[in-house]
C-alpha cells in the first residue's frame, strides 16, 4: 500500500484531529493526569538517587584525599629513615677510619 505525500499529510491531520478530540474526554484527561503524576513521582525518585550518588561520590573523593595524604606521609617517613641509615653508616665508617688513623 503506497501513500503519497498527500496521503501521509491527510493521515497526520486525521490522527491529530482525533487525538485532540480524544484528549477532551474525561477519561483521557484522567489517564493523562495519572501518567503525569507517575512521571513526577519518578522524577522525584531519580533526583533523590542523584543526590545520594553525589553525596557518596563526595565521601569517596574525601576518603581518597586522606588516603593519598597518609601515603605521602608514609613515603616521607621511609625516605627519612633511609637517609638516616645512610648517614649513620657514613658516621660509622668515618669513626672507624678515624680510629684506624689514630692507632
Amino acid at each position: 500500500m503506497r501513500f503519497g505525500k498527500f496521503g501521509l499529510l491527510a493521515a497526520g491531520i486525521l490522527i491529530g484531529t482525533y487525538g485532540v478530540k480524544l484528549l477532551k474526554t474525561k477519561e483521557a484527561k484522567k489517564a493523562a493526569t495519572v501518567a503525569a503524576s507517575a512521571g513526577l513521582r519518578m522524577k522525584d525518585e531519580v533526583m533523590k538517587d542523584i543526590g545520594l550518588a553525589r553525596e557518596n561520590w563526595g565521601d569517596i573523593v574525601a576518603d581518597a584525599k586522606v588516603m593519598n595524604e597518609q601515603k605521602a606521609v608514609e613515603a616521607e617517613a621511609e625516605y627519612v629513615a633511609a637517609a638516616r641509615a645512610i648517614v649513620e653508616e657514613a658516621d660509622r665508617k668515618a669513626a672507624g677510619a678515624a680510629a684506624e688513623a689514630t692507632a
